[in-house]
Formats: structure tokens, sequence, C-alpha cells
């Protein structure tokens, strides 16, 4: 027996093993009921279990099955029966680990309460910005048109003209009415450049660049003027334009264009809160010089000027301002200032002290704390903040794997556990398969690859070489099928390998230190780790029954 390196982080997301609930009396919530609700707008008020006074909803059975409020389906996008029973008795087994933390107090402790007031914090501002875009939809035109932009193939016709006068010739002579094909004809004839072949339809990711830039301003059935790609310039024919349909794509245009909207939403209300709660002194803002020898950032760090008024908040000072700006640049305000950067970004720096007013203030004024979605979220996140924080104190240190069935694991997965075989290479590199063939033959007919290396025709120069097939590899560090390749090979033998863009290796090995199993030792860490998860899974569900005997929780569904 051996303890496991507790140091290693727990994850909320561990899978949890289901315990029985105690079943509440009739008349209990159908299995139809739950599937017809499931994602209906009154699923947050529908209790369907309870663990001491703490209730759970249809909304968090949704939650944790892939669904969100007004989503419509699951992540997966499956439609069909759902087995709700495993996944509610995980969240119940999770919360009655979470009631018992809270029993022994682990929710008093400073850095926890800490914490969760950060959390806090950021989750009024997160719920107000839901607040505020909750009804904001997507424009169907601009999602029609990032969608089109995203998925464009064009069918075109290209040809490719070394000297750009013959470029500019060529595209002259097809504006001056010429037929294209008669033009490539004669282009091809004078070996002025190649193609003009059809290339069927080609998405953006095809296309060079400043060759897409160019299709762009083109109308169907236009030539475009001489663009510069690499081997000399490139003119292409318009022809169609087709838009394949992609669900992906198309759902992420649709996300892109919500996110803008939102965005505008946010920026339009942001600026309505500015109006409401802000009185700046804009003049003395323009003035204020950050870059200037007099005054000194000192002295603006005591100048109590008032540069904005704010109704239910304190005023922002220069001083204030100038701190913040100090703060906001790593190597300091007197660098930035000599860099010029320092007068722009103290409009930057005063809008995120308003921010940070202005904000709460609203807040307030709407009563965030109040609404269910706030509340909703404090619980979900300091349940799953007990959890681990139990995991970790009284679950992990606890926590002890069993060596036999670590060993007896390890000698079922050996090759899980093996070091790589090494190799002591050098190589002759060809352009021609035939060359290749023949220096492999003479090598094995005993011809000393110095030699050959140094009077073999053919060979690639090194910089032309696609791979560095010399000195010595591991395994796993070379091409997997060269890998194949090499793992029959014994020291001394030589072997053909077609390696990329038509280029042929004879490589030799020269020594060969063949792959080994790592002793147990070694890997027993590993094998642990790779344990883990199955033994703190167990430990979980042993101490979520035992919690289910002392605290029975009550379940509010008939589940079959």
């Amino acid at each position: 027996m051996g303890p496991i390196d507790a140091s290693r982080s727990v994850l909320v997301s561990v899978l949890l093993v289901g315990v029985g609930v105690q079943a509440a009396p009739n008349p209990l919530l159908s299995d139809a009921y739950l599937q017809e609700h499931l994602n209906a707008p009154d699923a947050p008020s529908i209790v369907v279990a309870q663990v001491e006074d703490d209730v759970i909803t249809l909304r968090e059975l949704a939650l944790a099955l892939g669904y969100s409020h007004g989503g419509g389906h699951a992540k997966e996008g499956k439609v069909g029966k759902i087995d709700f029973a495993p996944v509610l008795n995980r969240i119940i087994s999770a919360r009655l680990i979470a009631a018992e933390a809270r029993d022994m107090g682990m929710d008093t402790v400073p850095e926890f309460q800490k914490a969760v007031d950060e959390f806090k914090a950021a989750a009024l501002q997160e719920v107000l910005k839901a607040q505020v875009t909750a009804g904001v939809v997507s424009d169907p035109l601009e999602v029609e048109n990032a969608y089109k932009d995203s998925v464009r193939e064009w069918k075109v016709r290209s040809v490719l003209i070394t000297k750009k006068e013959d470029a500019t010739a060529f595209a002259a002579a097809i504006k001056a009415g010429k037929p294209f094909d008669a033009q490539v004809k004669q282009l091809i004839a004078q070996k002025k450049g190649r193609g003009g072949e059809p290339a069927g339809f080609l998405p953006r990711s095809q296309l060079f660049a400043p060759v897409e830039q160019a299709l762009q301003k083109l109308k169907q059935g236009e030539l475009s003027p001489p663009v510069q790609v690499p081997g000399g310039w490139a003119l292409v024919k318009y022809e169609d334009v087709r838009y394949p349909e992609d669900p992906k794509l198309r759902a992420a245009a649709e996300a892109q264009a919500i996110g803008r909207r939102k965005q505008e939403a946010m920026e339009k209300f942001y600026s309505g809160l500015v109006a409401r709660y802000v009185k700046t002194d804009a003049a003395l803002l323009k003035n204020l010089d950050f870059e200037a020898k007099e005054p000194t950032l000192e002295q603006l760090k005591k100048d109590t000027r008032v540069l904005a008024k704010i109704e239910g908040a304190e005023p922002i000072t220069v001083q204030e301002l100038a701190t913040a700006l100090e703060q906001s640049f790593f190597h300091g305000l007197d660098r930035a200032a000599a860099e010029k950067k320092a007068n722009r970004q103290k409009y930057i720096a005063f809008d995120a002290l308003i921010s940070r007013r202005v904000v709460p203030l609203e807040v307030a004024r709407a009563k965030v704390a109040d609404s269910p979605e706030y509340k909703q979220r404090v619980q979900d996140y300091v349940n799953g903040a007990l959890f681990n924080r139990f995991m970790e104190l009284v679950i992990v240190p606890k926590l002890k794997l069993d060596e036999p069935a670590a060993k007896k694991y390890f000698e079922q997965h050996r090759k899980d556990y093996t070091y790589p075989a090494f190799y002591t290479l050098e190589s002759l590199a060809f352009s021609d398969v035939k060359a290749a063939q023949a220096a492999l033959t003479k090598l094995q007919a005993k011809t000393d690859f110095k030699w050959l290396n140094a009077n073999a025709d053919g060979q690639l120069k090194a910089e032309d070489r696609k791979l560095e097939i010399s000195g010595t590899l591991s395994a796993n560090g070379i091409p997997a099928d060269l890998a194949t390749l090499l793992s029959t090979a014994k020291k001394g033998d030589y072997r053909l390998y077609p390696g990329p863009e038509n280029q042929f290796y004879v490589v030799h090995v020269v020594e060969l230190t063949p792959s080994t199993v790592q002793p147990f030792e070694e890997a027993r860490q590993a094998v642990y780790d790779k344990l883990f998860p199955d033994q703190l899974n167990l430990a979980i569900a042993d101490w979520a029954a035992k919690l289910k005997k002392a605290h029975p929780p009550k379940l509010f569904v008939e589940l079959k």
C-alpha cells in the first residue's frame, strides 16, 4: 500500500457514482412530465429533489444534462428519451458532500469566504449584463452575409505568367475583348506562362490572400489584374460562386452576430449609466499632461482636484487617476511618458475608474442581488467549492491505491510503459527512386557507405533535403512510418524509405537500442495517476452512501 501524490488538483468534473435516494410521498412528478418541462421557462421553479434545506430544481438537472434555458437541445444535439436517474443521483451525491463540508465549518474559513465574496462581485455584474442583453437577437441578414463570407467557394480559371509586362499585356488583351482560351493557348505556346484549365470550386483556404482579395472586387465573368504570387504573376477569371451548407459555420456566424449585438447593447447601456451618474470635468481631464516634466507624477498623485462627480459614490480625483495610470504600465509611467503613451492611456484608465463606480450603483438600483439568477449562481458556486474543498481536505489525503492492483494493471498495460527504441542513423537522399534503389543494392553488397556518399550520382543537396536522418534518434522522434520500417531492423541493416515530396532515403542503422519496458518502480506514479480517478469515484460514492443514510434526501420525481 502506498499513498498517492495528493498535490494534484481535484476537478469538480470528476464522474460521481450515483447513490440511492429516499422517495417522497406521492404524488411524484412523472418521467413524462420531466421530459416535457426540461427546458420550459418554469424549470427553475420545479423542485425535483431536496438535500436537507437545499433544493435541486429541474433547471439544475437540465444544465447537468447539457441543456440551457431557452436553448432547445442538449450539447450533443441528441433528441430522445432521457434517463434522468444517473444525472440526478450525481447531483445529489455532490450536494450531500457539500452539505457535510458546510456542517464541518469549511465555509467559515477566511480564504473560502474571500473567494465567495470575489465570485459574488463578479456574478452581480455578469447577471446585470445578462439582463441587459436578454432580449438581443441577431440580424438575419448580418448572419447570412457573415456565413456566406466564411463558406464562399469560387470557381475560377487562372494563369501564371513569369514576367509582369507579359501579365499586363494578357490582362489588356482580355479587357479588349479577346477570347480567354485563345490568349491562354498563345501564352503557353510562347512559353510565357501556364495554366488556364478549369480549377473547380476553391475555398478561401486554397487561395493566396492577394488572390482572394482580388476576387472579392470582381464581378462574375471578370478577370483580375495581375497579382504577384510565388513564381510570377497570377490572373484569375471569376466564373461562378457557391455557398456549401455547413451547420457549424452557420452556428458560428450566428454566435458572432449575437455577440456583436450584445456588445453594442452593453456599450449603449453603459453610456446611459455614465450620463445618469457622472458629471466629468472634461476640460481638466483634457489638460492633464502626464508626459510633461511639470507637474511631476508625484505632484499629480497628491492632486485632490475632482475630475468626476458621481451620484451616490465618491468622486474621482486627479490623484486617483495618476495612481491608476501608473499601475497600468508594467515598466512605469516615466517610460510610457517618454514613448508618448501616457496621455492616450489616461482616458482608458479614467473610464475604468468610472466603471468601477457606476456599475455597482446600477447593480444596487436594479436589485440584482435579489434575482433568482444571481442566487442560483452563488449557490452553485458555493456548493461546487465546498465539494472541492471536502475532497481536497478529507477524501484525497486518505486515498490510497492497492499496490497489487497497480502491479496487475501495469502487467496488463506494459506496452504503455516502455522506453522507445533508439537508433544511430546515417542516410543518403535521392530525388529518383531508381537511383536510391541502386545505392541500396550497392550498400547491401558491402560497398563502403562513406565512399558511396561521396560518389553516388543523383543525390540531393543537404539544403534540399526535407528530412535530416542522421545522429541518435528516438523512435518517437522520427516519422511514424520510418519508425515502423526500422522496427524490424538490426544493427548494420539498410532500409529504403520513401520520404515526403518524392524524396527517397537510404537509411543505415549504425547502432540500435531496442525498446524496453520500464521497471514498475519507475512507472508506479504514472500507474497511480491512471488509476486515481476510479479510486476517487469509489471514495466519493462511499461517502455519499454514508451521508445518504444520515441525511436521507427527498425525491419528488418518479424515475424509471
